[in-house]
């Protein structure tokens, strides 16, 4: 027998919108210095793209992030020409 929702559950992925903003914040207060990506991640160079390149909604001009030993690095740099960042 099938089971019917009249709703979706809510995608995982919101909650760590909220904590990456809130990440996101805390870089931007302090500028040009890395901290390590909060989560973890079963593909950092895939992660290293997304923060990158602003394929996360909290990450977008400015931010740079690189992996080392497996970590991701992240930080933020309004330095950065946009040109750049891609």
């Amino acid at each position: 027998m099938s089971v019917f929702y009249t709703e979706l559950p809510a995608p995982q992925t919101r909650a760590r919108e909220r904590a990456n903003r809130e990440f996101a914040a805390e870089l931007r207060r302090n500028p040009g210095q890395w901290a390590v990506y909060p989560w973890h991640t079963r593909s950092p160079h895939s992660t290293k793209h997304r923060l990158r390149n602003g394929m996360s909604a909290a990450f977008g001009a400015g931010f740079e992030s690189e992996v080392r030993g497996g970590t991701v690095y992240v930080r933020y740099n309004p330095a950065v020409p946009l040109d750049l960042i891609a």
